[in-house]
């Protein structure tokens, strides 16, 4: 799906310091820019980053602090895609006193499945068809903060063939639903009252059959920062809820970030919004294409 409005920075150059102080440190690659930003919940908060999906050791600039994150080894490689996961992958960044949140593989794709490779987790396989689906993820909490009301779920997802989340032709883009599990053993499924695509880097181009009777022109591909939140407030006794989603062949998850907060925000987004200022210092000379998250858009969900 293509964005309506759009903020364009073009040929940035390095304004914007008074944006950052003390020992900030400026990400300077697209991956590190497009990492989840911070969330201005009230109350009380938790906050669970998984910032290094891939299967080696990352140094990642995540919200002006310099990360050394442990690589994610022993899953199944490119070939061997469609195996199951040794384990699901526990938040590497937390809040409380330990993760009680984790991310596990829930599908695979009709020849490939979703892996830790190189530098993300890829979803692999060997087609060459735009929007192929390739699998699904799941983000489970096993442990929420009591009286939980707002929950806010960040993803960096880059595109492969300008897809990056699963769009089903039937039921839209296979966006994170949310599966609470609350009172005497009951369970409902939400999708996000704001689902917003907070940001957009450029990422290339990839030759695509777009053009006049089919004919192969470029089109530009991101790396896209998306938020999700969801009004939970009228659930009681949560004793854990669950985020899944769909990836399309050939994407790759970044990074992803989840919040909780007892303040039911309900009607008020609370999605966070990039500072062009302190984007741009990052990129220095480059193109950057935001999204104004002020122009709402719907979007399709499963």
């Amino acid at each position: 799906m293509k964005t309506n409005t759009l903020i364009q920075f073009a040929s940035l150059g390095l304004f914007g310091l008074s944006a950052l102080t003390g020992y900030a440190v400026v990400p300077t690659n697209t991956v590190d820019i497009g990492m989840p930003l911070a969330v201005d919940f009230g109350g009380t908060t938790k906050t669970d980053g998984w910032y290094n999906l891939s299967s080696a050791p990352k140094n990642r600039v995540v919200q002006y602090e310099s990360l050394s994150l442990p690589g994610n080894s022993g899953y199944p490689s490119f070939f061997q895609s469609t195996q199951p996961w040794p384990s699901p992958i526990d938040s590497q960044v937390y809040s409380s006193g330990t993760s009680t949140a984790y991310l596990s593989k829930s599908a695979n794709g009709a020849a490939g499945g979703p892996y830790p490779a190189g530098d993300s987790i890829y979803f692999a396989g060997f087609g060459t068809e735009p929007n192929t689906f390739d699998g699904s993820l799941t983000v489970t909490e096993s442990a929420p903060i009591a009286d939980l009301s707002t929950v806010m779920f960040q993803v960096e997802f880059g595109e492969a063939y300008t897809y990056d989340f699963y769009d089903d032709p039937v039921d839209g883009l296979a966006l994170p639903a949310l599966t609470l599990f609350y009172g005497d053993s009951e369970t409902i499924t939400l999708s996000g009252v704001f689902q917003e695509k907070v940001m957009s880097l450029y990422n290339g181009t990839v030759d695509m059959p777009t053009g006049p009777e089919g004919e192969m022109v470029p089109e530009d591909i991101f790396i896209n920062l998306w938020a999700f939140q969801y009004d939970v407030s009228g659930y009681e006794d949560i004793t854990s809820f669950s985020l899944e989603f769909s990836g399309a062949e050939h994407a790759q998850l970044y990074a992803m970030q989840l919040d909780q907060s007892d303040i039911a925000y309900g009607g008020t987004s609370m999605v966070p919004v990039p500072e062009p200022s302190s984007v741009s210092l990052g990129l220095g000379l480059a193109v950057l294409t935001l999204v104004s998250v002020h122009q709402r858009r719907k979007v399709s969900t499963r």
